[in-house]
C-alpha cells in the first residue's frame, strides 16, 4: 500500500494495513479511493457515533481531508466535527 500517513501514526501499522485493505466501500468511495483516508474517516465516524449516536455524515460539513492531511487524529477530528456542528457544538460533554 505505502507508508502510514501521519494522521494514523498512533495506530499499530500492521492493523492499519489490515483494516485499510478491508475498509467499507462507503468510506472508500467518499475518500476517492484512498484507503488510508477511508479508514481514517471510518474511525472518526465511530468516535462520533459513540459520543452522540450519529455519524460524521449527519453533522455539518467540515474539511475532513484537510484535517487528515494536517495529521489530525481521527479522535481529534471527531471532536472537531461535533464542536463545529450547530446542534451539538454548544453542548457540554
Amino acid at each position: 500500500m505505502g507508508s502510514i500517513p501521519t494522521a494514523l501514526a498512533d495506530f499499530d501499522p500492521a492493523k492499519v494495513e489490515a483494516k485499510a485493505a478491508t475498509v467499507s466501500s462507503q468510506w472508500l468511495n467518499y475518500a476517492g479511493g484512498d484507503r488510508y483516508f477511508a479508514l481514517w474517516l471510518a474511525i472518526a465516524d465511530r468516535h462520533v457515533a459513540r459520543k452522540i449516536g450519529l455519524g460524521i455524515m449527519d453533522l455539518a460539513d467540515i474539511c475532513y481531508r484537510d484535517l487528515y492531511d494536517d495529521g489530525v487524529s481521527p479522535k481529534e477530528a471527531a471532536a472537531e466535527a461535533i464542536s463545529s456542528d450547530d446542534t451539538f457544538g454548544g453542548m457540554d460533554w
